[in-house]
């Protein structure tokens, strides 16, 4: 079975390579630690202004323009800001992890000859 970038997966959906055998917890997958790093939290707080405001206008653009902007929108706004940033934070967060445990994989393992 193929997965994605071409993979090949085992019935299970782990990579074959790793035998099918490893368990993928939330915690060998999203380092919360990284959710935290200045770069991430600028980058999903911009995030969540700009698709948030769009959001919000496309959402509630009639109750900011009749004034009838109550508890119950203002609560849906608040929601509305923050499904963004918690997507950029959450998609920062996975692909630094990526990252790391390439760049571990890699630093651990003989380097391949070059082909002639």
């Amino acid at each position: 079975m193929i997965g994605f970038y071409g993979r090949s997966l085992t019935a299970t959906g782990l990579p074959a390579e790793s035998g099918g055998n490893e368990h993928m917890n939330l915690n060998s997958r999203f380092n919360f630690h990284h959710a935290f790093d200045r770069c991430v939290v600028i980058r999903a707080t911009y995030m969540a202004l700009i698709v948030g405001t769009i959001l919000a206008l496309i959402n509630h653009g009639v109750c900011i323009v009749h004034g009838k902007f109550g508890l119950t929108c203002l609560f849906q706004t608040v929601l509305t800001f923050m499904v963004p940033y918690f997507v950029s934070t959450v998609s920062s967060v996975l692909a630094i992890s990526d990252s790391d445990r390439q760049s571990i994989g890699e630093s651990t393992t003989s380097p391949k000859p070059p082909s002639s």
